[in-house]
């Protein structure tokens, strides 16, 4: 007596485990989805990584430039000597400051 619903029991526990056409549809959509927003945040981090390295490209650029003319003009005013070797550091320190300000 107790084989009949056993089996009944079984039919009905496996009914509910089937993915219809409209579940696996609206999965295939959900998960194209979530490729396509992975691919945008993939192509956005890609475009502001290449906005880094121009800028930073960009500011290597200008400091051997920068370095570029106060080499050169550093050759212009003549090599230093002894006698202008001290105004020279004075010139090169930063905010003007002088060895003598520091204090003691």
């Amino acid at each position: 007596m107790l084989l009949p619903f056993a089996t009944l029991y079984y039919g009905f526990s496996q009914q509910g485990d089937r993915e219809s056409d409209e579940d696996r549809a609206e999965k295939a959509v959900a998960e194209d989805f979530a490729l396509q927003r992975k691919l945008a945040r993939a192509e956005a981090q890609a475009r502001l990584r290449q906005v880094q390295v121009a800028g930073l490209a960009g500011a290597a650029r200008a400091g051997a430039q920068a370095w570029q003319a106060a080499r050169t003009s550093a050759g212009a005013a003549g090599p230093v000597t002894t006698e202008n070797a001290d105004e020279e550091e004075e010139a090169r320190r930063p905010l003007g400051l002088s060895r003598g300000s520091r204090p003691t």
